[in-house]
């Protein structure tokens, strides 16, 4: 997953009061929408895996600011912050990000019967009822009537019958999902129907008594059951399969809420901000240790804010997240 650059709701807070504060930032045509956007696209960012970087209008300036008035300011500002994303209007803008978005990222609606999989779950059941309440007419009173009925035809129709048994086994086998045993067991059942077939000009009368017990074994009642039970089983089975994966859209949907999203952005800026070395050397704008240099933006970023700032950030992020976990 890329990544954008991810700079705090700390800096959007800084910002903000600075252009109350400073007349010198007055000039910035930052608006509240700016603002909503900035926090609702930093949330959003490693979700989405987006390169948009959030806070392109608002990150200059932050440093702009003097070191002592950073730290002064910092409660304010960061209650600002905080107000934002709590509010109404801003839960609902983050709603509609995520709702809108759903259809390109494997997550799904609210109402899980309305995701594709929460439909085809539904059809499922539908079908598997619809089974289940099919009364199976009495197999050995079909087989008999059916035996009755091909004893008054002539061998031709049975010699077809066999005929276009033997077609479609060749095409069975032509199947490359099958396995080698039921390759197999086709090949045992194609020979058994070619010679049942050259019977049919040796020993007409003997060919009609199989042919007809081919087609219509005394088992047969036995097969049908065991067909349904078999695609009984394949209904459970898919069924299964839905709702597990009903379970994972859940989760995957779980996963944007603000809820979830909020305090996994705030224990990810805690431990990053606690990483920065503030005594670190800068030549030339460069990291004197290699190590820093590699380092990605929101550390960089943070390291030139200062510690006693950032300090700051990191104590109401904690206090934030201790209350987010209530």
């Amino acid at each position: 997953m890329q990544k954008a650059y991810r700079f705090t709701l700390i800096t959007l807070a800084v910002v903000l009061m600075s252009m109350t504060a400073y007349k010198k930032l007055a000039s910035i045509l930052i608006s509240q929408n700016d603002i909503d956007e900035a926090v609702k696209n930093y949330l959003l960012n490693d979700v989405f895996a987006t390169n948009y970087d959030s806070w392109y209008k608002i990150r200059p300036e932050g440093l702009k600011l003097p070191s002592g008035d950073r730290a002064a300011l910092m409660s304010d500002l960061l209650k600002r912050a905080k107000e934002l994303v709590n509010s109404k209007e801003f839960k609902e803008s983050y709603e509609i990000s995520i709702e809108t978005n759903k259809e390109a990222y494997d997550y799904k609606h609210k109402d899980t019967l309305q995701s594709k999989t929460g439909l085809a779950y539904n059809n499922a059941i539908s079908a598997q009822k619809q089974v289940s309440e099919y009364q199976m007419p009495d197999a050995e009173a079909t087989r008999k009537a059916m035996i009755q009925t091909m004893n008054s035809l002539p061998p031709s129709v049975l010699t077809q019958a066999v005929g276009q048994q033997i077609v479609e086994i060749k095409e069975q086998l032509q199947d490359n999902e099958k396995t080698e045993a039921e390759k197999k067991q086709l090949q045992k059942s194609l020979k058994e129907k070619q010679d049942l077939l050259a019977l049919s000009k040796t020993n007409p009368n003997e060919f009609k008594k199989k042919a007809i017990e081919s087609l219509y074994p005394a088992d047969m009642n036995e097969k049908m059951n065991n067909a349904k039970n078999e695609q009984d089983q394949q209904f459970q089975e898919q069924l299964k399969k839905l709702k597990e994966d009903m379970a994972q859209e859940q989760r995957n949907y779980d996963t944007y809420k603000l809820e979830n999203v909020l305090p996994e952005k705030l224990k990810a800026f805690i431990e990053e901000a606690k990483s920065v070395d503030y005594n670190a050397t800068v030549i030339k704008g460069r990291f004197t240790n290699p190590v820093y240099e590699r380092k990605n933006n929101n550390w960089k970023y943070f390291y030139r804010m200062g510690k006693e700032p950032m300090q700051q950030a990191i104590s109401f992020a904690e206090k934030w997240l201790s209350e987010l976990k209530k």
